[in-house]
């Protein structure tokens, strides 16, 4: 909650997609992408070439749990695909009001291609921890 008793964007974003992850027609017990209407790779990769030039800058963000650990476990999976350190300034992290979840915010950091891309959120994805990443 900011100063004046609303929800900030972290709080928000993880009520919303708490939301959303209860509406029927979600497996439960999975992990959930953000990136368009159908969530195939397909449509998100030619989304993707009409939107975004490469080299370039990126951001990456997850919602998971298990606090430290768990932001730790994302910059590595960055770090793994980039081949280099992320800098301490590329990573924010934020817990929800309740402490259950913590989002993590890795960028913004160079990405060469579409299939480096690809590559940071399945590397991400092998986490059990991740809830929500977009």
């Amino acid at each position: 909650m900011d100063a004046r008793g609303r929800p900030n964007q972290a709080d928000a974003l993880t009520q919303s997609l708490s939301s959303v992850s209860n509406k029927t027609g979600r497996i439960a017990q999975t992990r959930n992408f953000v990136l368009g209407t159908d969530n195939s790779e397909a449509s998100w990769r030619a989304l993707d070439e009409q939107v975004n030039t490469y080299p370039g800058p990126r951001n990456f963000k997850a919602i998971g749990v298990g606090g430290e650990e768990f932001v730790q476990a994302m910059r590595a999976a960055v770090e793994s695909v980039l081949g280099s350190p992320l800098h301490e300034q590329c990573i924010q992290q934020r817990p929800s009001a309740k402490g259950s979840y913590v989002s993590v915010t890795l960028g913004p950091v160079v990405v060469q291609n579409t299939d480096q891309v690809v590559d940071i959120y399945a590397a991400m994805r092998r986490d059990e921890r991740l809830k929500w990443y977009m």
